[in-house]
């Protein structure tokens, strides 16, 4: 096979896959999310996925920080929740996360508790989003990314939304931007 005909092969494979990834995207949207719900322990989920999204981020050269609020003495806090489904929530953030900071910069991910909710936060120090932007992040295939296809916010906000939470969007020049998914809380007892 020539160079020329290797690298017009290479490229229609590149093409097949990110076909298949959009078609599988659309496909995941389309369909209301069906939740195995289950008691999950919120350390142990964090404690879980952690390293796979350290690992997302250090492939793209960028570091990830856990920050927890979660006393060691507090009483085990759990949510009710598909664990596959809120992990494809925080990969998809990170993913985001990960494309707006530059290479060598980090991305803060905290747990914060509170009385009834529990807020799993995703920080990054990049550029700001625009407020016209944030007005229509979630809304299917609005995308600001050259070859985006605008599901994953709207798959994000679907899940948690499907979980009883919410997400919520601040950014500013300031501070960057920070996505908040606020699911509600159980605390050992309830």
């Amino acid at each position: 096979m020539t160079d020329r005909a290797q690298r017009r092969l290479d490229l229609a494979l590149e093409e097949a896959d990110r076909l298949k990834q959009l078609l599988s995207e659309i496909l995941q949207y389309a369909r209301e999310p069906v939740l195995d719900v289950k008691p999950l322990d919120l350390r142990a989920f964090c404690q879980d996925i952690q390293p796979r999204l350290a690992e997302l981020l250090a492939v793209e050269g960028r570091s990830l920080v856990l920050e927890s609020d979660l006393p060691e003495a507090w009483p085990k806090a759990w949510i009710e929740g598909d664990a596959d489904k809120l992990k494809q929530v925080f990969i998809n953030l990170m993913r985001n996360a990960c494309e707006a900071v530059g290479t060598g910069e980090t991305v803060t991910w905290r747990i914060t508790p509170g009385s009834q909710v529990v807020c799993i936060s995703v920080h990054n120090g990049g550029d700001p989003i625009l407020p016209e932007v944030l007005a229509k992040l979630g809304q299917p295939f609005f995308t600001t990314k050259p070859g985006g296809n605008g599901l994953g916010m709207a798959i994000v906000k679907r899940i948690v939304a499907a979980h009883g939470g919410e997400v919520l969007i601040e950014s500013t020049a300031e501070a960057g931007t920070t996505v908040r998914v606020m699911l509600p809380l159980r605390v050992s007892g309830q």
